[in-house]
């Protein structure tokens, strides 16, 4: 009798307890301003990358040695000459994607806009790529081909281009 009349009390008070304490919140809230440095995980900035195979369809090692271009013509009528040197000696194709404005070569700034990649390049687009992601480009080499070269027209109307 005694275990059940304390076991009573007991929930009586934890019964008063819960009807009389309240929740409480702050009355104002401080505006608060954090930055952080990233230190872990992965983060590539890197621009100019390939992945290749070798004669069996197996991966291999791959890496964009070089990139540079010949040019000629008038501002605005332009034309470039891009060279994309490659590690992957041997390879059956590659998959590269580079950043044409990261190339070297003699020549001022060229205009993006209208640009078009002339037909017949050593590439086949890949993602999506169009004329419109210009300077960036994304694309498979034909078998054999492990340095492609391509013709950029500054300014593609008129010109015979592969994207348009």
């Amino acid at each position: 009798m005694t275990a059940v009349l304390g076991i009573v009390m007991l929930m009586a008070g934890m019964w008063a307890a819960s009807t009389v304490v309240q929740p409480t919140s702050a009355a104002w809230t401080d505006k608060t301003h954090t930055s952080a440095t990233v230190t872990a995980g992965t983060w590539s900035s890197a621009k100019n990358t390939c992945t290749a195979v070798d004669a069996a369809g197996k991966p291999m090692p791959c890496a964009v040695t070089g990139l540079r271009y010949d040019e000629w013509g008038t501002p605005g009528n332009r034309v470039r000459n891009y060279y994309i040197t490659t590690s992957a000696v041997g390879a059956r194709h590659l998959d590269f994607s580079v950043d044409l404005s990261t190339a070297s070569g003699a020549g001022g700034s060229f205009a993006w806009t209208n640009a078009g990649v002339a037909t017949g390049a050593q590439f086949t687009p890949t993602n999506g790529w169009t004329c419109a992601k210009l300077p960036l480009v994304t694309g498979k080499t034909p078998e054999w081909f492990t340095n492609p070269f391509f013709t950029v027209y500054e300014n593609k109307t008129g010109q015979s281009v592969m994207c348009g």
